[in-house]
């Protein structure tokens, strides 16, 4: 796996012109090592607050036989990801327009025939994906949790990587994981985490943790970009199968999760000022 992703990346730097950021947001991977940490949850509901702030959102879902943000929405989308995959479609034709300001691509799910994905799926992908990017001032790519290959290679292709961590001590390892395997091919992208399902002391914790480890053993720094509570609410709205800000506009998650859509387009404003 490593020795595949380790080619695709330097087949990227070959290629870096066709990769380079505009003035769009640039494409942001959310990732975490473990599942159940609420990744697909806060990349949809991110997504939809910088929707309501006027900025146009496309969001991917990339776990290729475990989606499920389109469950998470009730919809059932004409098209998949594996149009694209199967040579159907291309990428723009298999966009479904939530609203005006926020748009998926969704995943499949129970597959069991999925088309090899190799270095050529992966590089085409991301090539289309950059050129969709344009339209839009955020792509968010909603990883598959763990260290598989299609996702360790599309990590080294993004602009940044957030990674979605809780603080029980198996998710911030296994988010270090992530973070060692991508040292390991010589990624350097920008790296931020929210720690998810935690109060402010235990986030901080728990980042400080991660931080310090991958200072300590990759050299790297990461960048926090807070926490979020845990709120019964988010059960009830994955249930009811809409987005969390939908209804619950004027809690403290809810204001967590605009304060993290709020940083990330601080971020990309600071970004594109210094340049």
């Amino acid at each position: 796996m490593i020795g595949q992703a380790k080619r695709l990346y330097e087949l990227n730097e070959m290629f870096e012109p066709q990769f380079s950021s505009s003035n769009s947001g640039g494409i942001i991977a959310f990732t975490s090592g473990k599942g159940g940490t609420g990744k697909t949850f806060l990349s949809l509901n991110i997504a939809f607050a910088l929707a309501e702030l006027n900025k146009k959102v496309l969001v991917v879902d990339l776990d290729l036989n475990f989606a499920n943000l389109n469950v998470m929405l009730n919809i059932v989308p004409g098209k998949s990801i594996n149009h694209f995959i199967e040579n159907q479609n291309s990428l723009a034709e298999i966009i479904y327009e939530y609203s005006s300001n926020l748009h998926f691509l969704f995943g499949d799910s129970g597959k069991l025939d999925n088309a090899e994905i190799g270095d050529s799926f992966i590089y085409g992908f991301m090539k289309q994906l950059r050129n969709l990017s344009q339209k839009y001032d955020y792509v968010f790519i909603d990883t598959a949790s763990g260290a598989n290959k299609v996702t360790i290679s599309l990590l080294g292709l993004t602009d940044e990587i957030i990674f979605v961590t809780t603080s029980e001590p198996t998710a911030v390892m296994d988010a270090f994981v992530i973070a060692k395997l991508l040292a390991y091919m010589g990624i350097k992208n920008t790296k931020k985490v929210i720690v998810n399902r935690s109060d402010k002391s235990e986030g901080e914790i728990a980042f400080n943790n991660l931080s310090a480890a991958v200072k300590h053993f990759l050299n790297e720094e990461m960048k926090y970009l807070g926490n979020v509570d845990f709120d019964k609410d988010v059960s009830t709205s994955i249930l009811n199968q809409e987005p969390f800000l939908l209804d619950c506009l004027q809690s403290n998650t809810a204001n967590q999760i605009t304060s993290l859509g709020n940083k990330i387009a601080n971020f990309k404003h600071v970004v594109n000022n210094s340049q």
